[in-house]
Formats: C-alpha cells, sequence, structure tokens
C-alpha cells in the first residue's frame, strides 16, 4: 500500500478508466493522496476549440487523448472511487483556457 500515487497526463489516454480510478484506490492506504493531472476542458475552452481549431484538437486518429474531462466529470469521478478533492490548481496559460488542471484527491473509503 502507497502513500502517495501520482499520474499525471494519463487518464485522458486510457478507454477503461473505471479500472484506472479503481486500482489507484486499491493500492492507496486510507487517507493517502491521489495526486493527477489531465488537461483541462472547461466550457470556454472547449468553445474556443470548436471555433478555431476542431479538426486539429479532435480528429486525432493516430493516437492520443481518448477523452477529455470538465471539472463536474472530475469531481463526480473522484467522489465515485472513494476520493475527496483537497486541493485543485488549473496550471499553463490562464484560466478559462489553462492548458491543465492538477487534483490532488485523499482516499476516503475503499470502493
Amino acid at each position: 500500500m502507497f502513500d502517495v500515487v501520482w499520474s499525471t497526463e494519463v487518464i485522458e489516454h486510457i478507454y477503461y478508466i473505471h479500472n484506472y480510478l479503481f486500482e489507484m484506490n486499491r493500492i492507496l492506504k486510507l487517507d493517502g493522496l491521489f495526486i493527477m493531472t489531465t488537461p483541462y476542458h472547461g466550457l470556454i475552452k472547449n468553445l474556443a476549440i470548436v471555433l478555431f481549431g476542431f479538426e486539429k484538437h479532435f480528429c486525432n486518429f493516430l493516437g492520443g487523448h481518448i477523452r477529455f474531462f470538465s471539472n463536474k466529470c472530475l469531481r463526480r469521478l473522484f467522489k465515485k472511487f472513494g476520493f475527496e478533492i483537497i486541493e485543485k490548481q488549473y496550471i499553463g496559460r490562464i484560466w478559462p483556457i489553462s492548458k491543465s488542471v492538477y487534483i490532488v484527491g485523499r482516499k476516503t473509503e475503499d470502493v
């Protein structure tokens, strides 16, 4: 069992995110920290992407990102898999078009 697990820019490349989050919960001690980053995709940034760079951003059939996460989705996933978000920050550029989001979750329960 680990006290801390760090996963940076990974979740958006995974097909079975439920398996991934279950495993993060399984390997952490109770009160352990799950630290992750993922590309930030809020409403304003998504609208800008759709208007000015849809093909470049979403038509990546050679690999890359499988999915994108909003803050609401990340909060729901963390809660479902036994984590309480204790810190969140935006990384790169300025909000609301930040490059990534940094989240620290504390394991509150086994799932």
